[in-house]
């Protein structure tokens, strides 16, 4: 499914999500590019590059080890997409990458304290990028307003925060035009029809639209979703998510961490619209759990550091051994022993699915698995494993 949707392009009319389709038809008629090199590389490079900005943003974060495990090891970032290789090809990853670069360039742009300077960045690439990845995947709407919150930590005055509301106000262009020109069912036909040589079929959400997204809501959460599926998915929401605020709420109560301005006070009302996500994704709540958690902790790595109350929390906390002992328990269990998938719990066709399940010890499985595979078939011959 998500393979197939990334086809979907200009052909026959504008159409939500249809940029990266028509860039790669585009590229197909002129150059002959196949379509699974073409896609495989433009995600294997935005994989990469998640990984690179993860590192750059929270540098100053990784002198605490406990942040640096979380962070890196926790089922919801990074590793998200390779506990659950069939999301490999979804196109939240535009969307993560996008507000993990912006983070990356205020905080540089930060630190020699130049307004004028990260103003001209936002207007010539954080803005158009934005745009573009909302032309990707209209989901990015729903997380201007992070955008606009990390902007908000250059702000100092009245004068500023209207001068911000200008320069996203062009965003507003391609949400109209993507409200538009939702999708509908001859595009759905024509498309198929295009992408016959393709090997491809589309989803017939596509030609459904809103109606079709609140009626799969509905259908999914409350005749099929049961008690334990909701357990395991609210389980799963304070584990991808709460957990990130609280320790980061607590780095503010301890002012390790502070704000860049007072305009950022109420950063929880600016994630509010990223909420109506968890109803047109029908039931992919694991996604929506990643990106939002992802544009949370972007947010937080753009605070000021300071890590001599840091290290003095830290010390403070190392005299304390009953809460060494329980944060060490909690670590353990936080990265080998519960995992976050595309559908957060969420069992179909009677499968078993469940978030307390190994996720860092299965893949380490699987990695030597593979590699005794590989071995024995390319190089030379292992001994049987039949026993």
């Amino acid at each position: 499914y998500a393979y197939n949707e990334l086809f979907i392009n200009y052909q026959f009319g504008f159409i939500r999500r249809g940029l990266l389709g028509q860039a790669f038809i585009f590229l197909n008629t002129n150059i002959n590019i196949e379509p699974k090199l073409f896609f495989t590389s433009i995600f294997f490079i935005l994989y990469v590059l998640q990984i690179v900005l993860f590192l750059k943003i929270f540098k100053n974060f990784f002198i605490s080890n406990f942040v640096l495990l979380i962070l890196l090891f926790s089922p919801v970032f990074i590793l998200f997409n390779i506990y659950d290789p069939n999301i490999y090809y979804v196109k939240d990853i535009f969307i993560k990458v996008s507000i993990l670069f912006h983070a990356f360039v205020f905080i540089e742009k930060k630190k020699n304290g130049n307004y004028s300077n990260y103003l001209k960045s936002l207007k010539f690439l954080i803005i158009p990028t934005i745009i573009a990845v909302s032309l990707i995947h209209e989901y990015q709407f729903f997380f201007v307003g992070v955008h606009f919150l990390i902007s908000l930590g250059f702000c100092n005055s009245k004068k500023n925060f209207i001068c911000l509301l200008k320069i996203y106000s062009i965003i507003l262009i391609p949400f109209i035009l993507v409200i538009i020109f939702i999708g509908n069912e001859g595009q759905y036909y024509e498309l198929n029809n295009y992408l016959e040589k393709f090997n491809v079929k589309l989803h017939p959400q596509l030609k459904g639209g809103l109606y079709s997204a609140f009626g799969g809501f509905y259908k999914w959460h409350f005749y099929y979703f049961n008690y334990n599926q909701f357990v395991k998915l609210f389980l799963s929401f304070i584990l991808g998510i709460i957990i990130f605020y609280y320790i980061f709420h607590k780095f503010m109560e301890k002012k390790i961490i502070k704000i860049n301005s007072n305009y950022q006070k109420k950063y929880l009302l600016y994630f509010l619209p990223c909420l109506p996500i968890f109803i047109l994704a029908h039931i992919d709540h694991g996604r929506n759990i990643s990106l939002i958690s992802t544009n949370l902790v972007a947010f937080y790595s753009t605070f000021y550091f300071n890590e001599k109350k840091y290290n003095d929390y830290i010390l403070n906390f190392r005299l304390k051994f009953t809460k060494q002992v329980i944060l060490l328990i909690f670590i353990v269990f936080y990265i080998f022993m519960w995992k976050l998938d595309q559908y957060a719990g969420y069992s179909m066709r009677d499968q078993n699915n469940m978030i307390f399940e190994s996720s860092l010890f299965s893949e380490i499985k699987k990695l030597i698995n593979f590699l005794y595979y590989y071995v024995d078939n390319n190089l030379f011959d292992l001994p049987d494993l039949n026993i």
